[in-house]
């Protein structure tokens, strides 16, 4: 992980967030924690840092205890392996409009990971935020890059 400025107030010794610990019992709290304000929101609960390209996952988790209701959000950052590693692909590519990318790497996946890229695909389609032109590509390309049924 990177220890730029911006991750910095992220991943500094006694921060929460860092030690995954729940930042708060705020009933129906949601969002990511300020020390997250400087990081670019993705969709997927996904998060990157502008100056040094790290991405970092978003945990919410809603409890009630005693008629009590309370949230816990934890953030960590996404691994370089495995499937973190095809969801950090997914996004640079999906940030860079880099097409080229995204079929190579849904075409040439093993199941998993094409699996995986699927899901995170997936979240840019339902995220009105996105471009409607770069939406309908990546549905189109999530459609023809799955199985169809053989009769």
């Amino acid at each position: 992980m990177s220890e730029c400025d911006v991750c910095g107030e992220i991943t500094r010794p006694g921060s929460q967030i860092a030690r995954g610990y729940a930042l708060g019992f705020f009933e129906h709290h949601s969002g990511p924690p300020y020390e997250a304000a400087s990081l670019e929101a993705l969709p997927g609960n996904v998060f990157r840092c502008p100056a040094c390209g790290t991405y970092y996952w978003l945990e919410e988790e809603f409890k009630s205890f005693l008629e009590n209701d309370y949230s816990f959000v934890r953030m960590g950052p996404l691994g370089s392996d495995g499937p973190d590693a095809t969801r950090v692909r997914v996004h640079d590519a999906v940030r860079a409009k880099d097409v080229a990318a995204l079929e190579r790497l849904i075409r040439a996946a093993e199941r998993e990971t094409k699996q995986v890229a699927i899901q995170t695909i997936d979240t840019y389609i339902d995220e009105s935020s996105v471009e409607r032109s770069l939406r309908e590509f990546l549905r189109e390309l999530r459609d023809s890059s799955t199985e169809k049924p053989r009769c």
